[in-house]
């Protein structure tokens, strides 16, 4: 293992900001390093810090730019943010009238007083709420025994207001809610509000009935509650940012008599609870990259001490949903892409008789129940009363298959944790369910989901369908009619479903101005380097061909095995309407085409996912769906750091680079085991700390430390100050290396723009995120040659 050795200059001076006439602008204090205003953008000082892991000593010049408040330059990182920002609004100020004008495109697009599709949660329909002018939603319910039919102008008959976010959220420059959580059993409603960006949000717990918050002692909270009874167990974060505890409060008390439930040690997983949908068990649940852990603990409003549900091993992915008297089980066993078993459920006598040191359900009486099926994989699973619901990948695309109980439903009076229940057999098991039951799409390029589904008696299922080209619909799924072929089509749209159909349709986003027959979308294959053929979505206006002469934008991801999908987008259409050909580049990396796709573009591997998105790049070109010279690129997080790679490994082939909050700087971030998030990432790309070889290949592709002396693209970097997941430091770190090493000129600027008050999606409230999104996207359409 090498050592990492720090040479940071430690003298304090007094320096001054000089213009690049020589003259002083402003003069600052308790700092130590220059920056230089030029026409290409503020200029920092190189610092003389030295890297020293496995290879000869390199200097990373602008490591002083990464500080904290307590750090002598911090004041002068602080300056040189706004000067970029300063920077930035001068190169983007030419295309203020267009970014104007895409912001009013975007707000006639939007039906902006909206409600949106009811969902059922016990006696009453939840649904939000949407004004115009106004940025943030308002949870609503209504008491029905039906789906009501809700009026966009007016309330219900009985509606009652639950969270008014606006309301909340006034004075304050950014607001989020997370951890929404009906509690039905007891009438409350549990959610948590983040006022930084920072993604730690504080608990608030409201009774239902008088609408008053009865609780609100809970602080700094991460993703993730479940709430049983009088309890609500949360989960903390440690100093790099990981959740790695969970706690269980006491509604009504102080937070300070919170109790410790489970801590995971090991730094590369991060912690989870949730609550069974049968509501029989808290789920606590270890994710890494490459292993998960799960722990049950009855929801019978006592503390018991979590059970191991199997024991762990290395390389073990599994999830599980209790179903009643019997758990699902996907797992990577047999197969990387996922394959189901069944356990009977352990009965509270079984639970309370193991120790905390063995498992509750050992992976040697799981039954195994899925056949097998080339270009198929199992992603998620949702439990019901009386069927279950998958969540797949059939041939790259996105698919729901359902499976009804054979004997009718559980009996409701008899759950697995009563201990006089019999557990299920192996036979039992086995005869469970009946033959599968498919919900087709027609389209090529779709997106098929499931959707929110919080109640166990339920015999339909909620679930979306949209495209590029068709606004999301939501819709229901009735399990228990008769289908006769095995599979249902969806109709292309509607607004009911056909008589003796099991499809209702809810609801379908209303677009203003939208005509789906004016856009016209495609699915090719494209030819690699190497010869893999990589999935490319695409989608256009209908009236264009390719003829050499379109602009276009292809966007990527292609980490974590996360897949891209080809959703609508009504800031989209902005860039459709002007005539951009918009390409999704499913390179490898993502899930789209099995596990194998995604360990095919990680580790050593990681430069596939690079050469992919050139390759598409290419034959956007060479196929004629984009003219030379008319291309743009774009992506975010792990995407930005491929939109830095790509604009090192092919500079020539864009006209400008959109990376926003971009993973530019990953081999110096993963080499710090005190940043956040960091030890959990050596599993997604490798451990440079440990491993040369995987030192060798990140250097040889890392953004930051490959910049060339050449001309480079324009360039977008986006970010914002309280990004928890890619510091802002990351892209500031990158466009010094940019204005340093290549060619900036401006024809071709390198800006950085860095939200003060934001995280990592940016902004909050929807103007906001109009505004930040029109202002990039008009400056990427008038590089592009598009100037109204």
């Amino acid at each position: 293992m090498g050592t990492l050795y720090t040479l940071e200059r430690q003298a304090k001076f007094q320096i001054v900001i000089i213009n690049n006439k020589g003259t002083s602008l402003e003069k600052l204090e308790r700092t130590s390093m220059l920056i230089t205003q030029t026409p290409q953008g503020p200029i920092a000082e190189k610092g003389d810090h030295v890297r020293r892991f496995h290879t000869k000593p390199e200097t990373d010049p602008w490591k002083w730019l990464d500080v904290n408040p307590n750090d002598a330059n911090y004041e002068t990182v602080q300056k040189l943010v706004a000067l970029e920002n300063e920077h930035a609004n001068a190169v983007l100020e030419p295309t203020r009238p267009l970014r104007e004008k895409i912001v009013a495109e975007i707000r006639s697009h939007t039906q902006e007083t909206d409600v949106s599709a009811p969902v059922k949660n016990g006696e009453y329909w939840y649904f939000t709420r949407t004004f115009a002018g106004v940025d943030y939603p308002l949870l609503a319910r209504v008491k029905s025994k039906e789906v009501p039919s809700l009026n966009v102008e007016n309330p219900h008959p009985g509606e009652e207001t639950i969270l008014n976010q606006a309301k909340r959220a006034s004075g304050k420059p950014f607001y989020n809610v997370a951890n929404q959580t009906i509690d039905a059993d007891k009438n409350r409603f549990i959610w948590g509000e983040d006022t930084t960006g920072g993604e730690l949000f504080d608990l608030y717990v409201m009774d239902l009935d008088t609408k008053e918050i009865i609780d609100e002692t809970v602080k700094q909270v991460a993703y993730s509650i479940a709430v049983v009874d009088e309890d609500i167990y949360y989960t903390r974060v440690d100093e790099a940012w990981r959740s790695f505890q969970i706690w269980v409060h006491r509604i009504g008390t102080d937070a300070t008599e919170d109790q410790l439930v489970l801590e995971e040690p090991d730094e590369k997983f991060e912690i989870g609870v949730t609550k069974s949908r049968d509501k029989q068990w808290i789920i606590i649940s270890a994710y890494a990259t490459l292993s998960t852990r799960h722990w049950l603990i009855p929801a019978d409003g006592k503390r018991h001490q979590p059970r191991m549900f199997t024991l762990p091993a290395e390389g073990l992915r599994y999830s599980i949903e209790p179903a009643g008297d019997h758990i699902l089980i996907a797992h990577n066993q047999l197969t990387p892409d996922e394959s189901l078993a069944l356990v009977a459920a352990p009965s509270h006598e079984k639970f309370e008789g193991t120790s905390l040191e063995k498992p509750l359900c050992p992976s040697e009486t799981w039954i195994e129940h899925w056949p097998l099926v080339a270009n198929e994989r199992l992603l998620e699973i949702h439990a019901f009363e009386s069927f279950v619901a998958f969540g797949m990948r059939a041939n790259g695309q996105t698919a729901i298959r359902i499976w009804k109980r054979v004997d009718g439903r559980n009996n409701s009076q008899k759950q697995a944790q009563n201990s006089n229940d019999v557990p299920l057999d192996e036979a039992q098991l086995r005869g469970i369910y009946a033959q599968p039951t498919d919900i087709a799409w027609p389209l090529e390029v779709r997106l098929l989901e499931i959707s929110a589904n919080p109640e166990w008696e339920s015999d339909r299922l909620r679930f979306t369908i949209e495209s590029f080209a068709q606004p999301i619909i939501y819709a229901d799924y009735h399990v228990h009619r008769q289908v006769t072929d095995g599979k249902q089509t969806i109709p292309q749209i509607a607004t009911e479903s056909p008589e003796g159909a099991n499809i209702t349709i809810i609801k379908e986003l209303k677009v203003p101005g939208f005509k789906p027959a004016e856009y016209k979308t495609r699915l090719e294959w494209v030819e690699g380097r190497d010869g893999t053929k990589i999935p490319v979505s695409m989608v256009y206006r209908a009236d264009l061909e390719a003829d050499g002469t379109n602009p276009g934008l292809v966007y990527g991801y292609g980490s974590y095995e996360v897949s891209l999908e080809p959703w609508f987008s009504v800031n989209r259409l902005s860039l459709l309407n002007r005539g951009v050909v918009y390409a999704m580049a499913h390179v490898r990396g993502g899930g789209e085409l099995g596990r194998n796709w995604y360990e095919q573009g990680k580790f050593a591997e990681k430069t596939n996912t690079f050469n992919d998105f050139v390759d598409v790049s290419k034959w956007m070109i060479s196929s004629g769906w984009v003219a030379a010279g008319r291309l743009a690129a774009q992506g975010g997080s792990a995407g930005g750091l491929l939109m830095g790679a790509i604009a090192n490994q092919a500079p020539e082939l864009y006209t400008v680079v959109n990376a926003q909050v971009p993973f530019v700087d990953a081999l110096n971030t993963i080499l710090d085991p005190s940043k956040p998030l960091t030890t959990g990432e050596w599993d997604e790309w490798g451990n440079p700390i440990e491993d040369p070889h995987i030192y060798k290949v990140m250097r040889a592709y890392t953004p930051y430390e490959n910049v060339q002396p050449t001309t480079y693209p324009t360039i977008i970097a986006e970010t914002s100050l309280n990004d928890i997941r890619v510091s802002y430091v990351e892209p500031l770190k990158w466009v010094q290396r940019l204005r340093d090493v290549s060619k900036v000129k401006t024809e071709n600027p390198v800006i950085c723009l860095i939200e003060e008050i934001a995280g990592h999606a940016g902004g909050s409230g929807r103007s906001k995120k109009w505004d930040e999104y029109s202002r990039s996207l008009a400056f990427i359409l008038y590089k592009l040659g598009i100037q109204k």
